[in-house]
């Protein structure tokens, strides 16, 4: 499953991302996404630099999940002042985001697959 932009979607005039390869089984709760987020834009932050009006439409084709820009772009703002990414100065009207600290995300990214693990055999365990 991967994440492409296509120019002429049907619904958005501007094009949209969307998911390609997306099966029933691929689906994840959207209260998962809400609580994991700051993990979500961190991924997609480190595959490439992105406005936050792009991650907010990446998120809502991806998952369905309406996301506000009150809650993405504070989001950035404590990424870029924990050193993780930095705007990337443009004429674009969007500012663009990226990771300029890869190991720092790496390493956070590495910690919430260890804990999503732990998690998962804790459940299986109680089943």
């Amino acid at each position: 499953m991967r994440i492409r932009y296509n120019p002429i979607h049907k619904r958005k005039r501007l094009g949209a991302w969307v998911l390609e390869g997306r099966r029933e089984k691929d689906f994840i709760d959207k209260d998962f996404i809400r609580q994991n987020l700051n993990i979500v834009i961190l991924v997609l932050l480190r595959r490439q630099p992105f406005s936050g009006f792009e991650l907010i439409k990446i998120i809502n084709n991806a998952s369905g999940v309406l996301v506000s820009s009150g809650t993405v772009y504070p989001l950035l703002k404590s990424f870029e002042e924990d050193g993780l990414i930095n705007k990337i100065p443009s004429g674009e009207k969007n500012i663009r985001y990226k990771v300029v600290n890869k190991g720092k995300v790496d390493k956070i990214l590495n910690n919430h697959i260890e804990a999503f693990k732990n998690l998962e055999n804790l459940m299986r365990s109680a089943r």
